[in-house]
């Protein structure tokens, strides 16, 4: 069987070079002596909080112009023209990643991603009565629409609501919470 299709390696130019850069791992202590990290590069530096207290003591050292709360930072893709120099990350704070189900609603952290927001309702829309999840087929139709599927499973409902506010984008997620 002959080969006339080349692979992708022969295709990309040979002159590239390997990124590099000189990254700072600090260890940090912050709120009950929690240790934490925080990477450095460039001018920017990237904290790890475990606690919403954490959270807090970082948005209260920083002027806030030069602050992001970040989950999945799928905005860069968008919005170039951001430029903070200090990115909290939220994913490993616990009151930030619940989901909780009840006979009175389902109630969603923050940082949960679009995708699992999804299937959530899903799951839902499975196991309840239909008077109770009437809304969901036509939520769900909208919530597929957002991006794509790797984009939905690092993008969070709090970063998807806050591109509509920040930049009037155009949020099938706020679209669906109306």
């Amino acid at each position: 069987l002959k080969r006339d299709i080349p692979d992708i390696e022969e295709l990309i130019p040979k002159n590239y070079q390997k990124y590099s850069h000189k990254s700072l791992v600090q260890p940090g202590l912050l709120s009950n002596d929690k240790k934490i990290s925080k990477v450095s590069s460039g001018g920017v530096t990237w904290y790890y909080p475990s606690t919403l207290a954490d959270v807090y003591a970082y948005l209260a050292t920083f002027d806030p112009s030069t602050v992001k709360l970040v989950v999945g930072n799928t905005s860069v893709g968008i919005y170039k023209n951001e430029n903070p120099t200090n990115l909290i990350w939220l994913q490993n704070i616990p009151e930030l990643n619940t989901i909780n189900v009840s006979t009175s609603g389902i109630s969603f952290g923050a940082v949960t991603s679009i995708n699992k927001f999804i299937s959530t309702l899903e799951l839902q829309q499975r196991a309840q009565p239909s008077t109770l999840v009437q809304t969901f087929p036509d939520m769900l139709r909208l919530l597929h629409r957002i991006a794509n599927t790797q984009i939905r499973n690092v993008g969070s409902i709090a970063g998807n609501l806050m591109l509509a506010h920040n930049y009037a984008f155009p949020s099938d997620l706020m679209t669906t919470m109306m």
